[in-house]
């Protein structure tokens, strides 16, 4: 499966892309419910004291899940409870994936950097999670996947891990090294290759099931690009997303 990812990988050209396959990849083929992808400067981490500090340096987070979750994500960044986060800055100090429950273990009240980890796995019925930590050069970079009721992730056998591992290791060189090669199409604020993608099935009539079956990507996933396609647009549905793309060119081209 990490090499069905790699070929797949290989002719995208936008960070979208490779997020939705990775997404595609996680939720299908290893049943987890969402991830998020973190990658700061290495002075961020301040190994003496062992804090993170990424608020003064230029650092990405994507995620992806359920929209409920966002809100978990902005008050974590917000409160910047990254700062004493045991999870982050385990993923500074290891090479292996490790889950949180195993960085907690011992810590009855579940606290971590102030923020209560065990209390919002809790709260939004996330069973089980995996970090998978790796450091390149002058870079740390994470890719956590998490999942959402059924039996805990901590199940799943050492060869599912591995290929969870190479998988990541895929999607993290494909981001930062070498298969991210159109720079205009990732600062470009009208339209990212996926947008126009959906936009063009769209404007064949294709429903977001038919959309998410024909990109093999989720149909949440769909649903994201259609709104940021319509709002960029400023259409109001399907029917005026046409017509405004149309007159702007954009099924034109």
């Amino acid at each position: 499966m990490p090499e069905e990812f790699a070929k797949q990988i290989s002719g995208f050209k936008s960070f979208d892309d490779a997020v939705d396959a990775l997404e595609h990849q996680l939720i299908s083929k290893y049943g987890q419910s969402g991830f998020a992808f973190w990658a700061f400067p290495t002075e961020a981490f301040n190994r003496k004291s062992r804090k993170l500090n990424p608020q003064n340096y230029p650092a990405h987070v994507t995620f992806r899940g359920p929209s409920y979750l966002k809100v978990a994500e902005l008050l974590y960044m917000s409160h910047q409870s990254y700062s004493g986060d045991e999870t982050m800055i385990a993923s500074c100090e290891r090479t292996e994936p490790f889950s949180s429950k195993e960085i907690l273990k011992g810590n009855s009240k579940g606290k971590n950097g102030g923020f209560d980890i065990l209390g919002f796995f809790d709260r939004f019925k996330i069973t089980g999670d995996w970090f998978f930590p790796f450091h390149t050069s002058g870079k740390y970079q994470v890719l956590w996947t998490f999942k959402l009721g059924g039996n805990q992730t901590e199940g799943i056998d050492s060869d599912q891990l591995a290929k969870m591992k190479l998988l990541a290791a895929r999607f993290i060189i494909a981001v930062s090294e070498y298969n991210i090669t159109n720079k205009a199409d990732l600062s470009d604020p009208k339209m990212s290759a996926r947008e126009y993608q959906c936009l063009s099935l769209i404007a064949r009539g294709l429903s977001n099931d038919e959309i998410a079956g024909e990109l093999s990507i989720s149909p949440d996933t769909v649903k994201f690009h259609v709104s940021k396609v319509m709002r960029k647009l400023g259409a109001n549905n399907r029917t005026d997303t046409i017509a405004k793309a149309a007159r702007s060119g954009w099924l034109t081209n």
